[in-house]
């Protein structure tokens, strides 16, 4: 989907050791694809373990290194602390 020039991936359930890999191919299979600002959005997303956090860190690097923005939507006020505790709310935009 596009909100104006970002290009916006929606997350439904949980992202774990056990498909964050996957998310990550497929997120990147996506901005690969694009061109612009990505947005993903959180909202149906429950729960992101520490594999997870990962995938969004090596995504946000790679957008990096090509000038792209990156930022997280529609976070859980649950998902907001994991990335408060691991100080990765300074890194990410996050509206």
């Amino acid at each position: 989907a596009k909100k104006g020039e970002w290009l916006v991936v929606k997350v439904t359930g949980d992202i774990n050791a056990s498909n964050s890999a996957a998310f990550k191919g497929f997120v990147e299979g996506v901005v690969s694809a694009t061109k612009g600002p990505v947005e993903i959005d959180l909202g149906k997303c429950p729960f992101i373990d520490s594999f997870g956090l990962s995938q969004f860190n090596a995504i946000r690097k790679k957008l990096k290194t090509k000038n792209r923005q990156m930022r997280l939507s529609g976070m859980s006020p649950q998902i907001k602390k994991v990335f408060e505790a691991t100080k990765l709310d300074s890194v990410f935009q996050i509206s």
